[in-house]
C-alpha cells in the first residue's frame, strides 16, 4: 500500500492531517515548541515524494508525542 499523507487544514488552534485513510486533528497547544507549522508541511510533502523510512518514523514519533500530550491534557495536566 502506498503511504498517503497530507495537511488538510491549519488553523490558529489546530492542525488537521490526513494519514492513509484517517483524519487526525491535533491541537497546536499539544505540539512541542520546536515543531513549527512549516515543519509539519515539509514533513508531509517529503514523505509523499520520497517515502523514506526515516521520515515515516519521524512522523510516527511526532504523532506518538502528540498522543501523549493530548492524554495529559485530557487528564487535566497542562501540556
Amino acid at each position: 500500500m502506498k503511504f498517503r499523507a497530507f495537511v488538510e487544514q491549519v488553523t490558529e488552534n489546530e492542525v488537521r492531517i490526513f494519514v492513509h485513510d484517517t483524519s487526525v486533528v491535533m491541537p497546536k497547544s499539544c505540539f512541542p515548541p520546536e515543531v513549527k507549522e512549516a515543519d509539519i508541511l515539509d514533513m508531509v510533502v517529503f514523505v509523499n515524494e520520497k517515502e523514506t523510512q526515516r521520515q515515516l518514523d519521524q512522523l510516527r514519533s511526532w504523532l506518538r508525542l502528540y498522543a501523549q500530550k493530548a492524554s495529559q491534557f485530557s487528564a487535566g495536566a497542562r501540556p
